[in-house]
């Protein structure tokens, strides 16, 4: 099957294997047999692009389901209409048609990296100073414009002499012919390019923290917080004996949400340049890098394009809040994904930027190769830019990506520690005029249409239509099994088991207070924002201890109780003992603590007074914790708990 001979040379081009020169010519099986019948060429155009894409997204369907799916049918589109686009029913087709349906295959792929999708052929081809400058000068469409050419010619070869159109010779002579054509833009570029705005040099401290999910998710429990900041303020005490201009910290590294920018500061009298996410109020979370010094000014950036159906739940803060300009020293934060989207990327090419961060946390999501990947892509993408970028990762790898094609790596996969790096900020700039390399580019495969000059007959059909779309069904089942064996190499790699916790239950007694359960509760939130305290950190009158946790964390009840909600979201659930701290998790169910029995338990969200974030400490005054009416029996009236048992939900908190 030359679809599925395609999908494998998709696969090595890619890490870890990164046999880069595949990708050159992975597509040349598929496009080897376009005088096939339509339904054979689009099972093969399919089985091309899905292996590939099951190879990179299968370990995330389980947990993003719906984005991979969303992901995979995006990116299968172009190259299934394609296939069916190539040639007529039968096969019939012709050498400019198949290049000119590559052409398109190409504007395609452009439209869908407006969606967020990093996809192009320049991310399976080697990355050299020549590629990554033809990306700086035309784009990404310019590139893969000029690797379609080569493989669309070498299919074409390959149709003409099997079917003794062409002699070996005449097949040879024409592709070289034709790969000198496409050779020149490239090398022209990079002889014309040149160094543009330089920026001051910067001493940068990369802290590369290995914040597992399981720990993430169980930070509130006995202990587990306390130790995620010892590690973290060893890591920070190493990062400031370092000496450095500033500190930069992965994706995700923070162990709970991030304290208003008014609440207590770094104590540090470097930059440090933190990611986190900012609860504003239900449904309302925002991922943000924060820029804060002791004393000094804050600054916030977001996330400027969430992924869609895996990040639907974060929202954009207001704007008087957020930043989108670069420091004066031309730093730049783009977190995770952002840093290859094109629509991120062309507002920091309008800005006055010299240096691209992009904290980032890939290493867990099932796949020990994703990260790189991950680099891989914003590599490309951001050559568009001319910009060095500094990717700072959880559980790594760390690495200084430079627009020549050049790339450090800082600390490896799955350690923790911190590099220090010196870095003179300088943006590539290309003396060619954009419309003499448009020209070359259109002599350059206007040379291979003409090379490819021809009518290709259509071959004869040799498998039943139902035994060809049978073939289909290796693309499910390759991508399950992908997606169950790569989350095993990922734990043998990482030397830890990121899909299940420690068998031992959770502790609760930070948060376990029966004489006073409002303590324990307002501990449970505190702990949710990172803060290492336990319920006798919380002061004993109810009005004070409000007052505290809205200081500590900017959480307090608004005046008017919040109608309708959507997860994530925190509050409290009134009950006769006393408030009940509640945390709803995008995916779950409200979830209420009892700190008096020390028992979990669903609740109904019509039943929670839902919080929301101060917009200053003036907003932080003694408050009445809310509470609830009573019956006769002294329980509240009104007790809307799902049907769901203690032991459930107390299991559930174990096994998290």
């Amino acid at each position: 099957m030359p679809g599925l001979l395609s999908g494998l040379l998709g696969i090595i081009a890619l890490p870890p294997t990164d046999l880069t020169l595949a990708g050159l010519v992975w597509l040349v099986p598929w496009l080897s047999r376009v005088n096939r019948p339509r339904y054979e060429r689009i099972v093969n155009a399919l089985l091309s692009i899905g292996l590939p894409l099951g190879y990179a997204l299968g370990p995330l369907l389980s947990g993003e389901t719906a984005a991979v799916l969303a992901a995979l049918c995006l990116a299968m589109g172009p190259f299934a209409l394609v296939g069916a686009m190539v040639a007529d029913a039968d096969g019939q087709t012709s050498g400019q048609r198949i290049i000119l349906c590559l052409g398109v295959l190409c504007l395609l792929l452009s439209v869908v990296r407006q969606f967020g999708m990093p996809l192009s052929l320049s991310v399976f081809a080697p990355v050299s100073g020549a590629h990554l400058q033809l990306v700086r000068a035309g784009g990404l469409i310019a590139a893969d414009l000029l690797i379609a050419g080569f493989q669309c010619l070498l299919a074409v070869a390959v149709i003409r002499v099997s079917t003794r159109q062409w002699q070996r010779r005449k097949a040879l002579l024409r592709v070289s012919l034709a790969t000198t054509t496409l050779i020149l833009p490239p090398l022209l570029v990079q002889l014309t390019s040149q160094t543009g705005q330089r920026f001051p040099t910067r001493t940068i401290a990369v802290v590369q923290t290995d914040l597992k999910p399981w720990e993430r998710d169980r930070a509130s429990a006995d202990g587990m917080l306390e130790r995620i900041r010892a590690r973290q303020a060893r890591l920070q005490r190493t990062a400031q004996a370092l000496g450095a201009d500033l500190v930069v910290w992965p994706e995700s590294s923070a162990p709970g949400y991030l304290s208003p920018a008014w609440s207590a500061g770094e104590a540090s009298g470097l930059r440090h340049f933190r990611h986190g996410y900012r609860y504003a109020s239900p449904g309302s979370v925002a991922s943000v890098v924060r820029a804060q010094r002791a004393g000094g000014d804050v600054r916030l950036w977001p996330k400027h394009r969430p992924i869609p159906f895996a990040e639907s739940y974060l929202a954009t803060l207001g704007k008087p809040e957020m930043s989108t300009t670069p420091t004066a020293a031309g730093l730049m934060p783009l977190i995770c994904s952002d840093a290859s989207h094109p629509r991120a990327l062309r507002a920091v090419t309008d800005a006055d930027t010299g240096l691209i961060i992009n904290p980032t946390n890939n290493a867990y999501l099932g796949s020990p190769f994703l990260a790189r990947i991950h680099q891989r892509a914003i590599h490309r993408a951001t050559a568009r830019a001319g910009l060095p970028t500094l990717v700072v990762a959880n559980g790594g790898p760390s690495a200084l990506l430079h627009p020549d094609g050049r790339q450090e790596t800082l600390l490896g996969a799955y350690e923790q520690g911190v590099a220090r790096v010196t870095v003179t900020p300088r943006r590539m700039g290309i003396a060619l005029p954009g419309i003499a390399l448009s020209g070359l580019i259109a002599v350059s495969l206007g040379m291979q249409i003409l090379l490819a000059d021809g009518r290709i007959a259509a071959a004869r059909a040799r498998h039943c239509r139902w035994r060809m779309i049978g073939w289909l069904l290796i693309l499910p089942t390759f991508t399950l099994m992908n997606g169950l064996a790569q989350p095993s190499m990922l734990i043998a790699q990482a030397q830890a088991d990121i899909g299940r916790p420690p068998t031992a239950p959770a502790g609760t007694m930070a948060i376990h207070s029966p004489e006073a359960p409002h303590r324990g509760s307002i501990a449970l939130l505190a702990r949710t924002f990172g803060l290492a305290v336990d319920w006798r950190d919380v002061p004993e009158d109810p009005e004070r201890a409000s007052e505290w946790l809205c200081r500590k964390t900017g959480l307090r009840l608004p005046e008017t109780p919040i109608g309708a909600v959507a997860a994530p979201a925190l509050g409290f659930y009134v009950s006769s003992d006393g408030p009940q701290a509640v945390r709803w998790i995008p995916g779950g169910e409200p979830v209420a603590w009892d700190a008096a029995s020390g028992e979990f338990q669903p609740v109904a969200p019509a039943a929670v007074r839902w919080l929301t974030t101060a917009e200053s400490s003036d907003q932080c005054r003694p408050a009445a914790m809310p509470a609830c009416k009573t019956d006769g029996t002294g329980r509240c009236a009104d007790r809307p708990i799902t049907s769901k048992t203690n032991a459930f939900t107390r299991q559930a908190w174990r096994s998290r």
